[in-house]
């Protein structure tokens, strides 16, 4: 287009004019009878539940239980490295690259133990340092599966775990530029990677290192 840069950012964000504003809702909806569960897996449940809201209506939902889950990402230093496995999934039928990560289904096993356990597992690796860093929603829309993100560091190699046995994975160290390359090519389809990534370029990542 005539008279445009090709460069000019899609979004801009100042700190000046208005301030932001929202609108709260002080009434909550809650749970109207007890929910159905219509399919219990090793995993998850299926529940139908209904809500009534405040103003009287009532809506359906169908909701997968999830125990939660554990995510960990892995920085070798010097150059900067990231530990990335190539995983097949089921759902969309194909290997997808992701962070080590693990489902919350031992019984007592604190997401810190998990998180410790399942890098060595899938990767060999075991972590001096582990620091949550985040907690949040993978699905909210559907799931209240929430998914505790790690950041593992001072990491030694091991002979590693018994992986699960429908497991299909190869470990890779990535170095951390070519980790971001993948995730703005698309490369990077899972969510828990990509907020992994993104996190740890913006928040902790020294901006001398390579």
């Amino acid at each position: 287009m005539t008279g445009h840069s090709a460069t000019r950012p899609l979004l801009r964000v100042s700190s000046s004019g208005h301030e932001g504003s929202r609108r709260v809702l002080t009434a909550e909806p809650a749970p109207d009878g007890e929910p159905e569960v219509r399919f219990a897996g090793k995993v998850f449940r299926l529940t139908a539940e209904r809500v009534r809201f405040p103003d009287g209506r009532v809506s359906h939902y169908d909701v997968v239980r999830h125990p939660g889950a554990v995510a960990i990402l892995a920085v070798l230093p010097k150059p900067t490295r990231v530990l990335l496995v190539r995983q097949y999934r089921h759902a969309p039928g194909r290997r997808l690259w992701e962070i080590p990560a693990g489902t919350l289904d031992r019984p007592g096993e604190s997401p810190q133990d998990c998180a410790a356990r399942e890098l060595v597992e899938e990767t060999g690796y075991r972590a001096g340092a582990l620091q949550l860093v985040s907690t949040f929603y993978t699905a909210p829309g559907f799931c209240d599966e929430r998914m505790h993100l790690f950041a593992a560091a001072k990491l030694v190699r091991t002979k590693g775990g018994e992986r699960d046995p429908d497991e299909w994975i190869d470990v890779h160290e990535v170095a951390w530029p070519e980790a971001l390359e993948m995730a703005r090519k698309g490369e990077i389809e899972d969510a828990k990677t990509l907020v992994a990534l993104g996190w740890f370029e913006s928040y902790l990542r020294p901006r001398r290192t390579p």
